[in-house]
Formats: structure tokens, C-alpha cells, sequence
């Protein structure tokens, strides 16, 4: 599990087992405040101050040491982490977390452990905000399933560079996309699903998830793909599940060694 988390990224109860890759979508963004003076800026038609908290830090062996937080309305103020900032600019750092913050990834790791069923495995995971995985899940009865688990946001259509760039406070976000729209299978036609950090779904997918998540395979997921579905009618055995996590294959070396010798 992640350390300091009280869920199972990876794991099972009496009638679901579940496991994760890592997704890479974005889900973040930094904004640069409309700042009016050192200490005020302007938001959605109204000025705002940033709220300061002083936080202690704890050391062992020696005395705490004492940092002071700044908040706005957009998240934390991250403006000593930023890049050539120009004088009297301030940064805040936006999440899926942050922006609904009477949701958090705690609940739907909850609502993961106790589900009964790949259908309330897939609602508990909609409160999924941070980090971004692909999540492989199967019950006792034989359904399967994917999910995206990821705080993805539905971006302002004028913001440039999104997810590459800091973004002026009226490109705010729209909305966090709703998990209903993000890419999710139940029982696959093929009876297979899998995830290795590969690519969630096809360019044609209307919404911009991010570099990892235009469609295509890691090395990892071609070489998935080639074991599962090289016969559509194969049904695996236990042992024969075990024995492709010890494959050692790699399918893009594969195909350069061939693609050599047929030069």
C-alpha cells in the first residue's frame, strides 16, 4: 500500500481482489494569483487575503523547526518551488483532492476494502482523487473489471498548455471529470483485462487525460497482450497465471533482433 495510507492499492477480501499500476494522468495544476498588493488577490470577481498557518515540524534530538504555510482559494501558495518568479508573483498549486475537499482517495479505499461486488468496487472507486492508477479488480463470481481512479480535471477550453504550464486564474477548472465518462470496463467481451502501466484508451477518447494516456502499450502491456490474447479462446489455469508473471520476454527487443536479421 502507499506508506501513511490506511488502504490497499493491492489486495482482497472474502469476494474482491484487486490490484494497481501507475497511471501518470494529470491532475494538477499550478495558477498564478491575480495579486492585489503583498498579501491580497483577486478571485471569481471578488479580493481575497491568504489565509497564513504556521506549522511545526518536530525533530528528533533537537529543537522544531517552524514553517509558514499560505493558502488561497485555488489550494497552497507554492511560489518558493516555482521558476524564474517575477517579483511580487504568487503560485497556488490546484489538485482533485483540494478542489472537493469532502471527498478523498481514504473513502474510496474504504469503500474498495468492504465491496461485494465489482459494481460497488467501481462506485466506491469514483472518490478516488490522488495518486493516478489503473485498477484490475475480479469477484468471487467471475466478473472482471478496470477502472481509471484518478481526480481528473475538465479544463477551461482557453487555457494553453494545460498540465504543462501555469495557467492564468480564469482558466480555473470547470469541474472534475465525472468517473462515469473516464475510461472503465466490466466483463470485457474477450473475458481478459489487464493494465501495465500502458496507455488507458484510443486517441479518439474526447477528453485530455495526459501524455501517458493517449492510447498504445509499454513494453510490459505488449508482452501481456501477446500471453492473453494470442488464442481469444484459451482459458488460463492457475499455474499458467504464474508462469507470465516469470516471463522474460521482451517484446520490443524481440522485434529489433527480427527486424535486424531482415536487414
Amino acid at each position: 500500500n502507499i506508506p501513511g495510507s490506511i488502504g490497499f492499492v493491492v489486495g482482497f477480501n472474502r469476494h474482491v481482489a484487486w490490484s494497481a499500476t501507475k497511471l501518470g494522468a494529470y491532475t494538477e495544476d499550478a495558477f498564478r494569483l491575480n495579486m492585489i498588493g503583498s498579501n491580497q488577490y483577486s478571485y471569481q470577481g471578488t479580493t481575497r487575503t491568504l489565509n497564513s498557518i504556521t506549522e511545526e515540524i518536530k525533530v528528533r534530538g533537537s529543537a522544531s523547526v517552524y514553517i509558514t504555510v499560505k493558502e488561497s482559494a485555488l489550494g497552497p501558495v507554492v511560489t518558493p518551488i516555482m521558476e524564474d518568479v517575477r517579483s511580487g508573483e504568487e503560485y497556488a498549486w490546484r489538485s482533485g483532492s483540494q478542489y472537493h475537499p469532502n471527498e478523498h482517495t481514504i473513502q474510496a479505499a474504504l469503500g474498495m476494502m468492504k465491496s461485494s461486488s465489482v459494481y460497488a468496487f467501481d462506485q466506491a472507486v469514483a472518490k478516488w482523487t490522488q495518486p493516478s492508477i489503473h485498477i484490475i479488480f475480479g469477484n468471487d463470481q467471475g466478473n472482471i473489471g478496470y477502472t481509471y481512479a484518478a481526480g481528473v480535471p475538465t479544463r477551461s477550453p482557453t487555457a494553453v498548455l494545460a498540465g504543462y504550464m501555469a495557467q492564468d486564474t480564469t482558466n480555473d477548472w470547470v469541474e472534475l471529470t465525472p468517473h462515469s465518462v473516464l475510461p472503465h470496463a466490466i466483463n470485457s467481451p474477450r473475458g481478459i483485462l489487464f493494465a501495465a502501466n500502458n496507455l488507458s484508451i484510443g486517441s479518439w477518447y474526447p477528453i485530455s487525460l495526459g501524455a501517458y494516456n493517449g492510447g498504445g502499450d509499454t513494453f510490459r502491456s505488449w508482452r501481456l497482450r501477446q500471453l492473453l490474447l494470442s488464442d481469444p479462446s484459451k482459458r488460463f489455469t492457475p499455474d499458467e497465471v504464474r508462469d507470465i508473471h516469470y516471463d522474460s520476454v521482451h517484446p520490443v527487443k524481440k522485434e529489433t533482433v527480427a527486424l535486424a536479421l531482415n536487414i
